[in-house]
């Protein structure tokens, strides 16, 4: 949690781990980095504490994803169809004026 402590002179601190001692000297610790936290995460809350708040991420990237990868294809199909050979068969590969719109397209 972020604190500002104020002291009397009217001087503020920025915020987190910030102590008024009884002196009026204030002392700030430095943050934890992140083997601490996920140390401290582990300890309190056990493996399951470090994928709390995962579902909600993937409810939101995955059909986001899933839109961009079908669309990404059918337009692909679409311009590969388009350069088919006399006999209907789709060319292979997307040329680079093809890959540039249909990655654009999808990502719209």
């Amino acid at each position: 949690r972020a604190r500002t402590i104020t002291q009397d002179r009217g001087l503020a601190r920025g915020p987190a781990s910030s102590v008024l001692d009884k002196s009026g000297i204030v002392h700030t610790t430095k943050p934890p980095n992140a083997a601490q936290v996920c140390r401290d995460v582990l300890r309190n809350e056990g493996p399951a504490g470090l994928f709390r708040g995962n579902m909600v991420s993937a409810l939101k990237v995955v059909p986001a994803n899933a839109l961009q990868f079908a669309i990404f294809h059918k337009m692909k199909d679409d311009f590969l169809r388009a350069r088919s050979d006399k006999d209907g068969a789709p060319a292979e590969q997307l040329l680079l004026e093809e890959r540039l719109p249909s990655r654009a397209g999808a990502g719209a």
